[in-house]
């Protein structure tokens, strides 16, 4: 009895589920070459795949199909976002590009300050020194 399987007409073509033209995926992530890569990357109806482009650094391919398999594809340009301390550091460094001509230090400003109250009650004693003897 020939088995089922072995019969003529019955046998899985090996190339049925090849990509041709298109690199096959590694470690999950599917290298093409081109624009011409990613569209003859071959797909299954109703699918999205994101293509990175081998041949052009920072391309993008982002390729879906619809319910009766034809695709669509979108070209996109990506680059890296570097990782940006927000809180200033405790040993930050001055950067020289910056204009420090409207600032003041700390120090200075709390000399200044410290004139400032010493000024006001000078003042304020003054004032009162001089509504004490007009009584």
């Amino acid at each position: 009895m020939m088995n089922q399987m072995n019969r003529p007409g019955n046998q899985i073509s090996p190339y049925l589920y090849s990509n041709i033209g298109a690199s096959a995926p590694t470690n999950n992530v599917i290298w093409v070459q081109g624009k011409e890569g990613a569209n003859s990357w071959q797909m299954n109806p109703n699918s999205i795949a994101i293509l990175l482009d081998s041949m052009l650094e920072g391309k993008m391919y982002i390729k879906t199909t619809d319910n009766v398999g034809l695709s669509s594809l979108r070209i996109f340009n990506y680059v890296e976002e570097k990782e940006t301390n927000t809180l200033p550091s405790t040993n930050a460094t001055i950067n020289n590009d910056l204009d420090l001509s409207q600032f003041v230090r700390k120090d200075e400003l709390n000399t200044f300050i410290k004139e400032l109250l010493e000024e006001h009650e000078r003042i304020v004693s003054t004032t009162a020194n001089a509504d004490e003897s007009a009584s």
